[in-house]
């Protein structure tokens, strides 16, 4: 949405940085159509699901995942090395 407000600015800025700013919105824009109708990019999770869902814990249960969620992150990252060696 920052980046639809340089449209103003299009008489003023080269086509260059216009055509840059219109790329990065374009990306932007697919990125969170992908995540809001369809699928959330891997880059975009925190830590801690990539950890619970390497150790094992189901996606669809909120309270398994909750409860990995308030383990100290060593005892997250023991539980990922093991889930792994499965």
């Amino acid at each position: 949405m920052l980046c639809l407000g340089i449209a103003g600015l299009k008489p003023i800025l080269p086509r260059a940085i216009m055509f840059a700013v219109s790329v990065t919105c374009f990306i932007c824009f697919i990125i969170f159509m992908l995540g809001f109708l369809i699928w959330f990019p891997r880059f975009l999770l925190p830590r801690w699901y990539r950890r619970a869902v390497k150790a094992g814990v189901p996606r669809n249960d909120p309270n398994a995942m909750g409860a990995f969620k308030a383990l100290p992150v060593e005892q997250q990252r023991e539980a990922a090395q093991r889930g792994k060696q499965r």
